[in-house]
């Protein structure tokens, strides 16, 4: 029996109903229902049972890291290699079947060849149109702010012209700032959606060419992807026979401040033209106890449950004090004492997760995760921190370079503790294509860049080298600097990125001394990371630092049930009673628990 066939015979009757749903479809999926699963099989079946090449289906998600994960799950599900199957992120799909096909036929006003803005300069053209505008600098330290409420007000507005916005103020500065991005030959991701939209929603022949391909979108966490989808997706659907399979939780939308909206996905589970509507309300992940304290948190009415039971599942809650300058104390020795406890009851490192509500920017100084890890750092707990802060692992590049280095080092016998980090060779190989190619290859080509990184790597394999040695290796048996420089011309912020990493490494860097089995986060860690970043993500422990950080507001509940519905068993909360400092008082979301949860003996309130 396939994979395929063992896992839809597995599924239970709501996911099977998902599954076998004829037309247009929305699953509203909680958190920890299967819904990677569920969304993965459907594709696979309608590229096996309904689809017939050359078309295809497009696969639509919120971050290249979900892309890569569907990618795998769909793969591994022996579906045929063959055209027109896309799984990527909104934007580079506009980017890559909108913009790039008919931006030059319908005279779109862009440089080329189509570059992405680097940070640097993208902040510079920024400061310049608010300049202009507003007499104001725009500093990217500090106006954080101002840079997500403009970005949120553009995607809101983004299929009305600037002229017609109430907001004149935000309409100039997005037309200066783009003028000057323009001017030195970028483009950014916004106006990559932007043109995308236009193009769907005002020219016959590309939604034609759309559907050729496309007979079917499947789009997976809808409620992430905002306003634009939300109108891409309603312009095929309104004006072409396209098919559309969209999964997601209205419950996990915790990207406000990007522009996305709970009511995108219940209005297009309202539509007319969507009859499928199934709910996955049953968590595979999580014990009873913990989905008890998510109900509370949201909606202690709703049908959302689990049957795991564990007679060792709690939750309890940490109320810490503040030092002098306002910053909690004693709260890393909270997170030891816990960490202490989950290990002896045989979680390994890697399967414990401390979260926090913020990324602390200069505006806060050392607040939110980085704060944590400081102070994890200074009594000697190991932890891997999501974002280096010397250079930028989301970057995809960078983290094809982690997943080579965690090839290269797969059956190394002496690595004192082996983790779940895995990697996926044929990704490995698809990405190296990509930076190679800027798209998808076929044929003898293909056949020798594979060759070429394979043999690369096998002369390696099994040695653990300094990173500075092995970057050195790959830049010599690859050319990668050769390679990059054609790749830097689209996404220059990735090679920079890069150019950093390898500028580190070297014998004076604050990274000379660093090995790949570090760089690669082998070595069994805490994971350390934000709310918004665990999303999606799933630990038999977590530790939620900075409860009274979370806003008292609908977007905060969601936020809340986010990092809490990421543990399988063991819950902690930890907050400081101090803080507004003008008005200090006990989070509402402590009260709440006190007052629903009262009852249950798993939950327990300790002062420190």
């Amino acid at each position: 029996m396939t994979l395929y066939h063992s896992q839809v015979q597995e599924l239970n009757t709501k996911q099977r109903e998902a599954f076998d749903s004829p037309g247009n479809t929305v699953v509203i999926a909680g958190p920890g229902s299967g819904k990677t699963r569920v969304l993965s099989l459907k594709v696979a079946k309608l590229l096996r049972d309904e689809i017939a090449p050359p078309q295809g289906i497009a696969c639509l998600t919120y971050t290249r890291g979900m892309a890569r994960e569907l990618a795998q799950k769909i793969n591994s599900l022996s579906v045929d290699d063959r055209p027109n199957v896309v799984v990527d992120t909104i934007h580079g799909f506009c980017l890559g079947y909108v913009i790039r096909p008919f931006s030059k036929l319908y005279g779109l006003d862009i440089p080329y060849p189509i570059r992405i803005a680097p940070q640097s300069v993208w902040d510079e053209c920024l400061s310049i149109a608010r300049q202009e505008v507003k007499g104001q600098t725009y500093n990217p330290g500090y106006d954080q702010q101002f840079k997500m409420d403009l970005a949120k007000y553009h995607l809101q507005h983004i299929d009305q012209p600037s002229s017609e916005w109430d907001n004149q103020d935000y309409a100039q500065i997005i037309e200066q700032h783009y003028t000057c991005l323009k001017g030195k030959g970028h483009i950014d991701f916004d106006l990559i959606i932007k043109y995308g939209l236009d193009l769907i929603a005002n020219q016959l022949f590309v939604r034609q060419c759309l559907y050729a391909k496309f007979p079917w979108f499947a789009v997976d966490e809808y409620q992430d992807l905002g306003y634009p989808l939300f109108r891409i997706i309603t312009e095929m659907l309104d004006k072409t026979p396209i098919n559309l399979f969209a999964i997601g939780d209205p419950d996990q939308s915790i990207y406000g401040y990007m522009g996305t909206d709970p009511k995108y996905l219940r209005d297009l589970a309202n539509r007319a033209d969507v009859p499928g509507y199934v709910e996955l309300d049953f968590n595979y992940r999580s014990t009873k106890n913990i989905i008890q304290i998510c109900k509370h948190i949201l909606d202690p009415s709703t049908d959302y449950d689990s049957d795991i039971i564990n007679s060792d599942s709690k939750c309890r809650v940490y109320e810490v004090g503040v030092c002098h300058d306002g910053k909690p104390r004693r709260v890393e020795r909270v997170i030891e004492k816990l960490i202490q406890e989950y290990t002896k009851r045989g979680i390994p490192l890697h399967q414990i997760a401390v979260l926090h509500p913020w990324r602390p920017n200069s505006a806060r100084g050392t607040e939110g995760i980085k704060f944590v890890a400081k102070k994890l750092k200074r009594i000697g707990l190991f932890y891997h921190l999501d974002r280096n802060s010397l250079y930028d692992r989301r970057m995809r590049l960078i983290q094809w370079l982690e997943e080579l280095a965690v090839w290269c080092l797969s059956g190394w016998t002496t690595l004192e503790e082996q983790t779940s980090r895995k990697c996926d060779f044929e990704e490995i190989q698809h990405f190296w294509e990509a930076i190679n190619t800027g798209q998808h290859v076929s044929g003898e080509y293909e056949s020798d860049l594979r060759v070429a990184l394979t043999t690369a790597l096998w002369k390696i394999k099994g040695q653990n080298l300094s990173l500075n040695d092995w970057l050195n290796y790959l830049q010599e048996s690859l050319d990668l600097n050769e390679v990059l420089t054609s790749y830097g011309i689209e996404f220059p912020d990735e090679v920079d990125e890069f150019n950093k990493l390898v500028e580190l490494s070297a014998a004076n860097g604050r990274l000379a001394n660093l090995h790949i089995d570090k760089f690669a986060h082998m070595q069994s860690a805490v994971q350390l990371t934000t709310i918004h970043s665990s999303k999606g993500m799933e630990f038999e422990a977590v530790i939620i630092v900075g409860i009274e950080r979370i806003r008292n507001d609908e977007d905060g509940n969601r936020l809340f049930y986010v990092g809490a519905t990421r543990a399988k068993q063991q819950l902690s909360l930890i907050y400081s009673k101090a803080w507004p400092e003008e008005n200090p008082r006990t989070p509402q979301y402590i009260n709440q628990l006190h007052d629903n949860c009262s009852d249950f003996d798993f939950f327990a309130h300790h002062r420190i």
